[in-house]
């Protein structure tokens, strides 16, 4: 499931599938092991420009449309979750239940739920585990962790947009690089130690990009130390 657009999400969405398809693969196994992989991606952002929300995508043969069981062990699947627009009434289908759960959760009651969504009991269960997430301790704190995370994927695409804007002075865009790294730290890990603030200002535009991508994978200030050591 992806909130934020992402500039490679095309990419991403293949590797992925693919990584898991090789990884299928042990050492000294043979090609008759692997099973077909399918990547299911549910996205909160147009990716596509046409209003169909859901695309499947096989390879193919190019000129005549032709598909071949023998290729069609890597499969994707999108469906733009935005592109849902069914009131309650036109809901049918397992998919529309299960969209309808994803994009109108907060208007759901477990004790009247819309009679479109009370044939399928999973929805019933997903329902109520919902509720009682709200009141789960370790859940909350997950769910408040994952918004943490998307407000610094926001600051992230800030950055980079900024990054765009200030680069016809050079210097404007270095201390841009380094307000903007700055506030993602602040974000993720805590008020910047005044130790760090002096090493980002010895830092390349280039180093300050691939710390600011490095730092979706640091958990306290120890860890930005050590990115600076192997520099």
């Amino acid at each position: 499931m992806q909130i934020l657009e992402h500039i490679f999400y095309g990419k991403r969405a293949m590797f992925y599938a693919a990584k898991e398809f090789m990884d299928q693969l042990q050492a000294g196994q043979d090609y008759s092991v692997l099973n077909t992989t399918i990547g299911i991606h549910f996205l909160d952002f147009d990716f596509f420009a046409d209003e169909r929300m859901v695309r499947h995508f096989a390879f193919r043969d190019m000129e005549t449309g032709e598909y071949s069981d023998e290729l069609g062990y890597l499969q994707l699947y999108f469906v733009e979750m935005g592109k849902f627009h069914k009131e309650w009434s036109q809901i049918n289908t397992l998919l529309d239940r299960w969209l309808a759960f994803l994009t109108k959760a907060q208007d759901l009651d477990r004790t009247q739920l819309p009679v479109t969504m009370q044939s399928e009991p999973a929805i019933t269960k997903a329902v109520a585990e919902l509720v009682g997430m709200g009141s789960d301790r370790g859940l909350r704190e997950a769910y408040e962790a994952e918004e943490k995370a998307k407000m610094v994927d926001a600051a992230t695409l800030q950055f980079v947009e900024q990054r765009g804007e200030e680069r016809g002075e050079r210097r404007g865009e270095l201390l841009g690089q380094q307000r903007l790294l700055m506030h993602l730290m602040n974000r993720h890990i805590g008020e910047v130690p005044p130790s760090i603030e002096a090493r980002l200002n010895t830092l390349t535009p280039a180093q300050l990009g691939n710390l600011g991508e490095a730092l979706f994978d640091f958990n306290s200030y120890a860890d930005v130390e050590e990115w600076f050591s192997q520099q």
